[in-house]
């Protein structure tokens, strides 16, 4: 019963869809902590835009006040009357104590540009925070896609040292058989055992090592590195292609520029600061006295106009503030074109790399076709006993080495081929 229920499970398990290595990428970006702070930030910088949205438009306020007197004026008249005695009156004005509510609405109606300059500057931060957001992502899937190349470059050079030592064990049987007729010597058969030696530990050393990339890629996508389908690869690019590409494409470069336009945004807004700001605002009120001061009891009024403010003296704030802001555009202007420079000097270099890496790739695969053609030739040589033994173990050993040198030039390619693309691939349409 037990039996039954594991081949059903095996067959379930092999059932199951596989997974492409872009579901593995998007896993990645969600599980990404730098992707999470990003977004963090990208929200936050949402928040601010509907605040700057929200301040050109009109807000409603409450206030009170209370206020107690020690002394408050009298009013005292003297008038003259037909008996010839004066007629002394006398009259306080207000009260002891005085409150008043209010509800105040006031809607910006000019601010020289500066609400509007806000907004704009809120728009820029925030699209500079998207870019940054996109920038992680594609860091997090450079690292996902990274890591399952390494892990199949390790997986294919345990699979080429498994089959080495399949076939030195049994050429090692044969050895034996041979040893037993006197054929050989001895000899022969010690340097067969230390080739499998040798070659057993080398594998046990790729084993540990594709193991611990495999809890690697899993940890990045929660996703197991075996449950790729397909062979993926990275698309190729050609270096003017690159060159022309990577300032409209890369994360990096379009955050810059937004931050850029942010700071010019300001200084306009600082600029704005400087000019006449002219307000509406209306109030209700209820309070005593009321208009009416020498009433003494509560009375609901309403008040409205215009308000114009304009500052004169302010210790050169303004030039403070837009020099700030100059700055701010100097520093991020110098970013940029410093990032170009490396990320130029960064592609270029990749390209050379790359065109070594595929004339290298070229003459491996003609190496490895060699190497199996002369391992035939001093198979056959071994045994017609015309080749030291030394000679067809070297031959047996040198067709794996090619095999994994050809492996991890594949992997070297697909790194390199990896940079370029994360440096100028589109961002891929929502």
């Amino acid at each position: 019963m037990r039996t039954r229920a594991l081949c059903l499970l095996l067959l379930l398990t092999l059932s199951l869809p596989g997974i492409t290595l872009q579901e593995a990428v998007e896993r990645g970006k969600a599980l990404s902590h730098r992707v999470s702070l990003k977004k963090i930030d990208e929200e936050g910088a949402s928040l601010g835009l509907d605040n700057a949205r929200y301040a050109r438009l009109f807000t409603v306020a409450f206030g009170s006040s209370f206020t107690a007197k020690s002394d408050f004026p009298e009013l005292s008249l003297s008038l003259p009357s037909a008996s010839g005695t004066p007629l002394n009156i006398q009259r306080t004005l207000g009260s002891w104590d005085s409150y008043d509510a209010r509800v105040a609405l006031s809607q910006p109606l000019w601010t020289g540009g500066t609400l509007t300059s806000l907004l704009r500057k809120s728009e820029r931060e925030w699209e500079a925070a998207r870019w940054d957001r996109k920038g992680a992502e594609r860091e997090a899937a450079s690292l996902v896609k990274g890591s399952f190349y390494l892990y199949r470059m390790l997986r294919a050079k345990e699979e080429n040292l498994g089959q080495l030592v399949e076939r030195l064990r049994l050429h090692r049987k044969r050895l034996e058989l041979l040893l037993k007729e006197k054929q050989i010597r001895r000899s022969d058969l010690l340097e067969t055992d230390a080739r499998i030696n040798e070659n057993l530990l080398n594998l046990e050393e790729t084993r540990e090592l594709k193991d611990q990339e495999a809890l690697r890629f899993q940890r990045l996508c929660d996703i197991s590195p075996e449950s790729i389908e397909g062979t993926p690869s990275e698309r190729e690019w050609s270096l003017q292609e690159a060159l022309s590409l990577y300032r409209e494409n890369h994360p990096l470069f379009r955050s810059l520029e937004k931050r850029r336009e942010a700071w010019q945004y300001q200084k306009r807004a600082v600029e704005g600061l400087s000019k006449p700001q002219l307000a509406l605002f209306t109030e209700l009120h209820f309070g005593k006295p009321g208009l009416n001061s020498l009433q003494n009891r509560g009375a609901l009024y309403a008040l409205g106009g215009v308000s114009l403010t304009f500052p004169l003296f302010q210790w050169n704030r303004s030039k403070r503030d837009s020099r700030i802001a100059e700055l701010g555009i100097e520093r991020t202007t110098n970013s940029l074109e410093e990032r170009a420079k490396d990320v130029e000097e960064t592609l270029r270099q990749t390209f050379r790399a790359l065109e070594s890496v595929n004339r290298r790739l070229e003459l491996t695969q003609e190496l490895v076709l060699i190497s199996r053609q002369d391992l035939l030739l001093k198979e056959r040589l071994y045994r017609e006993a015309q080749l030291p033994h030394l000679d067809y173990l070297g031959a047996l050993t040198a067709e794996e080495s090619r095999l994994s040198q050809k492996e991890a030039l594949s992997f070297l390619r697909e790194s390199l081929l990896l940079r370029i693309d994360a440096l100028v691939a589109p961002e891929p349409e929502a």
